[in-house]
């Protein structure tokens, strides 16, 4: 089974050239190609890679920011596709992650391999080991892969901080789970605060602008009122009361008697 390494600018090339070599270390019996180490001298490169592309069974797509959407990689893509399945294509995605091939990109559909993840690179290299012709037993290929897992992490960060662009150093540093929490409870704790400061600054307002004396309009509860109503006798009242002192009593006798005579 032949394997056709495609890359484009210099850190894809770098990492391609790696990832051959670790490869082969990994599952002896690959047969690897890439355009920047295995062209024949004096042969015409365009001729040796179109019946590479054509004749190989596997692809492995080396993949950066800068050549995701780069003419030479789409091109290659679409000729591999000619001679593959594609679950036989991965895309290797050196500083890129698997979001960041949208759906819109036209290798979004292939198998893609987060070459800064240990358990992401083992199942890349299970899957190729399945593929292929010389099959390795799963626990030797375990084995073989931990052995060289190290070797090719550190030589990966080594192609990245040498190949290091405008690009990568305008990205963010991907914070942690416990700096973005710190940061919720900062807001928290600030949104808090802010709030007491206003309640605080409402109460006294609202003590400075409020009359010492009650407001003309608003209703009193009124003692008399509530006692009328409750000694109110149940029947009318006349509109002269009999006088209930005798000296009135003695004065209307007086009177009744010297009309008499």
């Amino acid at each position: 089974m032949e394997i056709f390494i495609s890359w484009s600018g210099e850190r894809s090339k770098l990492i391609a050239e790696m990832l051959k070599l670790w490869l082969k270390m990994v599952i002896q019996s690959l047969k690897l190609w890439i355009s920047s180490k295995n062209l024949d001298a004096g042969k015409r490169w365009e001729n040796e890679i179109y019946e590479k592309l054509n004749s190989s069974n596997m692809g492995i797509i080396c993949l950066t920011k800068e050549n995701m959407n780069a003419p030479w990689i789409l091109f290659e893509t679409g000729m591999l596709l000619k001679g593959s399945s594609t679950d036989r294509i991965f895309t290797f995605l050196i500083d890129l992650e698997v979001t960041d091939i949208t759906n819109e990109n036209p290798l979004s559909s292939f198998n893609h391999t987060s070459a800064n993840k240990k358990e992401a690179m083992f199942k890349f290299v299970e899957t190729i080991n399945k593929i292929s012709e010389n099959k390795l037993d799963i626990s030797v290929l375990k084995q073989t892969f931990d052995k060289n897992w190290e070797d090719f992490n550190s030589a990966y960060k080594k192609i990245l901080e040498k190949t290091k662009t405008k690009s990568d150093k305008d990205i963010p540093k991907k914070r942690n789970e416990k700096e973005v929490l710190n940061d919720i409870l900062d807001t928290v704790r600030f949104t808090k605060n802010k709030i007491t400061v206003l309640e605080t600054f409402y109460k006294q307002h609202h003590r400075i602008m409020s009359p010492p004396y009650p407001i003309p309009n608003e209703p009193k509860l009124s003692m008399v009122a509530d006692t009328s109503v409750i000694m109110s006798p149940p029947y009318p009242i006349p509109n002269e009361p009999p006088s209930m002192f005798p000296t009135q009593i003695t004065k209307n006798k007086k009177r009744k008697t010297q009309k008499n005579t």
